[in-house]
């Protein structure tokens, strides 16, 4: 709905400021997980703008190894997207974020409960798990103070899962002891 936009996001589209309009939608990519906003914008954006909004995808200018974590490769496509504006390059943003906020959590769907958000939290731990490994093993080569924050940053995220796991299990024995 072009009413729910931002003020500033409609003067970018009528000024024709392509540039702020992509800042913009890429900076809802990652306000709302559920992608419904972006793409509401976007089709306005693209029916609006004189110069086009999508460009033909790079594929080459993604450069990350496999050692990248998902989040590395976030951050580097949000980078590029800006650089190359295409249809493809928003689908690998949205499908990189699916993995890292993995569905229901973090997607704006109600709060699974009980054995269903166990196993959500066991994925997140296993994946959470998998970033500490290679930030691990990258900080190995690289002992710079920045990948040692990284390894405690994750750690820290992987204790946080943990602890919600916990926390729900004592829910659902709770649940079970009221029965």
């Amino acid at each position: 709905m072009p009413e729910n936009f931002t003020k500033e996001f409609k003067q970018s589209v009528e000024s024709n400021d392509v540039l702020a309009v992509k800042i913009m939608l890429k900076d809802m990519l990652i306000i709302d997980l559920t992608f419904k906003e972006f793409d509401e914008m976007a089709k306005y954006a693209e029916t609006r703008l004189t110069t086009p909004l999508w460009e033909e995808f790079k594929p080459t200018l993604s450069d990350y190894s496999e050692d990248d974590s998902l989040e590395d490769e976030l951050d580097m496509e949000m980078v590029l997207l800006i650089e190359n504006f295409s249809r493809e390059r928003v689908e690998k943003i949205k499908d990189i974020l699916g993995k890292i906020y993995p569905y229901p959590k973090k997607r704006g769907v109600k709060r699974t409960q009980g054995l269903a958000r166990i196993e959500i939290l066991k994925d997140e731990l296993d994946q959470s798990l998998k970033n500490l490994e290679k930030k691990i093993s990258r900080s190995k080569r690289d002992t710079s103070k920045y990948k040692y924050s990284e390894v405690i940053k994750e750690s820290k995220k992987l204790i946080e899962i943990a602890e919600e796991c916990q926390s729900e299990w004592v829910e659902v024995l709770k649940r079970r002891k009221q029965k």
